[in-house]
């Protein structure tokens, strides 16, 4: 599943509206479109501008929370049983834990290389998982990897910065490292799946306000308790970024600020249709399936309420009906809570 909601479950909220299924809900402020089409119609285009967009990882609902969406099929699934039978995932897996073991004590106390630290047991976990369950996560393994190739570039400044106050890495971790991002950067590259992020982030056009933007709303995206925890931290690193010269930085970053923009394209679908409140006096199944959604909405209402300005600046390079959308749901969701 891919794009700002489930396709399956966007589809469905679509074709109900157009059915009738919904009581649409008018006040004062008439906040809703004049016709269900018309609503139809927006929704189907953000979530199409959703889908085409080259970086990120998609959204999906999982409960009250969105979720990160995995892009997988049975040729990742064919690849991970041939590296785990040849013993390569295996092979990688023990480069990995070697590292931790040699850098973990001696970099624990020095913030800027924390990152590297808490990545390197997620890799080791994603290199011993069984072959579905390593195709399905192939891409959050690519970040963790992108990730691990930043510190190469890390040290590599500090080495050419003899006035830095930051502690370079010694020569066995450094070896260690370069170790370990050819590797598992090869072995990711074997993946259909993996090879389309790492071709499509490569090209990613960096932009520093970009970044700043992404990391506006992430801020209030922990805040509103949307996604579910497990994502924070990997969306959290990517987005610290900022070495944009750097092939895995440009790549990291462009990650990092893809998925934040997708999670700011659900939050307006989701708290702009019937599942944010917008559509109500629904009764039966249908009220049963908005009731079960209403926490999401709220929190999706209140992501986009927070961090309206950032939306729209996000979505400034996006075509002219796009950016219409993004004001139009915006300011509707303003007056909906009023």
């Amino acid at each position: 599943m891919r794009g700002a909601l489930s396709r399956l479950a966007i589809e469905g909220i679509i074709k109900r509206i157009r059915r009738g299924l919904y009581e649409i809900a008018e006040n004062e402020n008439d906040i809703l479109f004049e016709n269900n089409g018309e609503l139809a119609t927006s929704i189907a285009n953000l979530q199409r501008y959703s889908e085409a967009m080259s970086t990120g990882s998609p959204v999906v609902i999982s409960g009250s929370f969105f979720s990160l969406g995995q892009t997988w099929d049975q040729s990742d699934v064919d690849v991970a049983k041939q590296l785990i039978e040849t013993g390569r995932c295996e092979i990688a897996r023990r480069k990995v834990d070697r590292l931790y073991e040699r850098s973990s004590q001696r970099l624990k106390n020095y913030q800027i290389w924390n990152d590297l630290i808490e990545t390197l047991p997620e890799l080791s976990e994603w290199l011993a998982m069984p072959p579905e369950q390593m195709a399905k996560r192939v891409g959050v393994a690519w970040e963790l990897s992108v990730t691990v190739g930043r510190f190469i570039d890390l040290d590599k400044r500090l080495s050419t910065d003899s006035d830095s106050p930051h502690l370079r890495l010694d020569a066995d971790v450094r070896l260690s490292l370069e170790d370990v991002n050819g590797s598992v950067g090869t072995l990711l590259r074997e993946f259909p799946t993996g090879a389309a992020m790492d071709d499509r982030h490569r090209e990613w056009n960096a932009s520093q306000e970009a970044i700043e933007v992404a990391r506006a709303i992430f801020i209030n995206v922990e805040k509103t308790n949307l996604l579910i925890a497990e994502y924070l931290p990997l969306i959290a690193r990517a987005l610290k970024s900022d070495d944009l010269e750097s092939v895995q930085g440009r790549k990291s970053a462009g990650w990092g600020v893809g998925t934040v923009k997708r999670i700011g394209l659900a939050s307006i679908i989701a708290a702009s249709t019937v599942t944010g409140g917008l559509v109500g006096g629904a009764t039966g199944e249908v009220g049963a399936e908005i009731t079960r959604q209403t926490q999401l909405s709220d929190k999706a209402a209140k992501l986009v309420l927070k961090s309206k300005d950032d939306l729209i600046e996000m979505s400034k390079d996006a075509p002219a009906d796009i950016r219409n959308a993004v004001e139009d749901f915006i300011k509707r969701i303003e007056n909906s809570k009023r």
